[in-house]
């Protein structure tokens, strides 16, 4: 039985020397619950702990008289301090209650203070080691001074878990802030221990390497480095680096790609000793955006310059047809003005006319002035392609597209010298009596180059192995929709690349033979421009190769300004 001797109470009204300095009284009393099957302990700790205040908070006890009561006040709300009783309605019923706590409550922040008036029935060496308790005491030999002592204990002990814990959350809330704010940067980031060991990768890390963070916490950064193409050189560099190092456009070859990588590497002094954090940024897309800059640049000033050659060389054409012309009509036996001057000088005109035809000079005539005219046309094929789109749309007749389009690609300068467009096979099936379309035909011609272009490059590289390289142009109205169809019998389009094939940069061509924008920006026309559809169709065995299918709508309003006529370019020249 606790003592109540006044001699042991009487520093209950000296000054707390373990109060701590006060906070607000709106945090309430500390709940202290006090176990016991005999109601004068309940009586007499209350006696004790009634004034006693701690951190400017009382104390609040609530009592239960048996271990199962205790039991049910625990599930409902936490105290911070448990001063228990064991033997109770069994000889070890507030051990038991104790294992109830911790084990099945997983309450591990209530201080349990174990009071026994039997320590034969629970000796202290056993229950200290055996049990998750806090103090031990025999009522025996418990005085009010040991009691307040041993509860204050006990309550700073709460308190200082209670802070802890608030500052774990703080500090997992701060955490998983910053790995948000992380993973949701478009740079890789890597944050690497003392021992260059992976401790942080974020999900940019994972969609560069395809490792997750499972297959990469803990491990050497050096021994997973080259999931991120990054070379040994410059990892090297990085890991002994004492400060920032950059690497702009890092460059790695994967398969027939280049990829490119501005990496930078900053080492850090933590409490833990140095650290190393590792950014890197994929500018694949930049680099090739600044080449084609420059190739576009560069373009315009060869559009430039081709254009006045073009309008030079005009001139001189001009003069071959006109000189072609003129001698043909002067040769004409049939022309009266022939006859007199031959007349007039004696000169048989048919006997002269026989020699001629004999020596085949009319033939090579006719050659000089169709040469002159076909160079005429790829002059005015050249300009009026050049000139781009005004913005302007006509109705047209889409097979005359078609054929232009054609003799765009049959005087292309890479199509004949790299890609021999001259060797593939051109089947055409144009259905005849076609309805007009409202459309802007210079796009279209783009559109139709850009998909010859990229079906010559696929027959030079991958020809078939039992068949001529060959092209076939199909035109046909389904229903409401104009469908033009563009098919070779090449090697076909992977599963893996036809999902990503319309993506502007996706090439597959190795650096500096393709922009990777031909067939995205046919797409942008075709959807964007003209309310169609451009899509890809994978042909099977026998049969094999590419299909690329053009859908445009009949149904398109003609826009304010658009002209009338099958025989109309650009609104303003002859389609062929």
């Amino acid at each position: 039985m606790l003592s109540t001797d006044p001699d042991m109470l009487d520093f209950i009204d000296d000054p707390q020397d373990d109060a701590d300095s006060p906070l607000p009284a709106s945090q309430g009393p500390w709940d202290v619950l006090v176990v016991d099957d005999d109601p004068a302990v309940l009586t007499v700790t209350n006696l004790v702990l009634k004034d006693v205040t701690f951190d400017g908070r009382a104390i609040a006890l609530t009592g239960a008289s048996s271990a199962s009561e205790a039991r049910t006040l625990l599930a409902e709300k936490e105290y911070a301090v448990l001063l228990l009783d064991v033997v109770m309605e069994t000889e070890h019923a507030g051990l038991d209650l104790v294992r109830h706590m911790r084990d099945v409550m997983h309450n591990r922040r209530t201080r349990i203070i174990v009071r026994t008036g039997q320590p034969g029935s629970a000796p202290q060496e056993r229950v200290v080691h055996e049990y998750d308790i806090n103090d031990y005491r025999e009522k025996t030999s418990l005085t009010a001074h040991s009691l307040e002592s041993s509860v204050v204990a006990a309550l700073r002990e709460y308190r200082h878990i209670r802070e802890l814990e608030e500052a774990r959350a703080a500090l997992s809330a701060e955490r998983a802030v910053s790995r948000a704010v992380l993973d949701a940067m478009p740079s890789a980031v890597v944050v690497c221990d003392t021992e260059g060991r992976v401790q942080y990768w974020n999900n940019e890390a994972s969609k560069l390497s395809g490792l997750s963070p499972d297959e990469a916490l803990g491990f050497p950064f050096e021994d997973i480095a080259p999931a991120l193409q990054l070379e040994a050189a410059l990892l090297q560099a990085g890991l002994r680096t004492t400060t920032p190092l950059r690497q702009a456009r890092h460059a790695s070859r994967h398969g027939r790609h280049t990829t490119y990588r501005d990496v930078v590497f900053y080492p850090a002094a933590t409490a833990e000793g140095r650290q190393l954090v590792v950014r890197i940024d994929d500018v694949t897309d930049r680099v090739r955006m600044e080449s084609l800059m420059l190739q576009t640049e560069k373009m315009l000033s060869l559009g430039g310059l081709a254009a006045g050659m073009a309008h030079e060389i005009n001139n001189p054409l001009a003069v071959i047809l006109q000189g072609a012309d003129t001698v043909q009509r002067r040769l004409a036996p049939g022309l009266p003005a022939n006859r007199d001057i031959a007349r007039e000088i004696g000169l048989d005109l048919d006997l002269m006319h026989t020699y001629l035809e004999r020596r085949k000079l009319p033939r090579f005539i006719a050659g000089i002035a169709e040469a002159g005219r076909r160079a005429a046309d790829i002059v005015e094929n050249m300009l009026s392609f050049g000139r781009g789109d005004e913005g302007r749309r006509c109705a047209i007749d889409i097979n005359k597209v078609v054929e232009r389009a054609l003799e765009l690609a049959a005087h292309h300068y890479d199509l004949k010298k790299k890609y021999d467009f001259r060797q593939i096979l051109i089947v055409k099936d144009l259905a005849e009596g076609m309805p007009s379309i409202v459309c802007n035909p210079i796009e279209m011609e783009q559109v139709l180059f850009n998909l010859l272009q990229n079906a010559a490059q696929v027959l030079y590289e991958a020809p078939p192995q039992d068949a001529r390289p060959t092209i076939h142009l199909q035109t046909r109205c389904v229903g409401r929709l104009l469908e033009i169809r563009v098919t070779d019998n090449g090697p076909g389009v992977p599963h893996e690349l036809a999902r990503r094939i319309f993506e502007p940069f996706f090439t597959t061509k190795p650096p500096g033979m393709g922009t990777g924008l031909g067939l995205s920006v046919s797409y942008f026309i075709v959807s964007e421009h003209h309310g169609g559809t451009l899509r890809l169709e994978r042909l099977r065995l026998p049969e094999h190769g590419a299909r690329f299918i053009v859908e445009l709508p009949l149904d398109a309003m003609k826009e304010p300004g658009a002209e009338e006529g099958d025989d109309t370019h650009d609104c303003g020249g002859p389609v062929s």
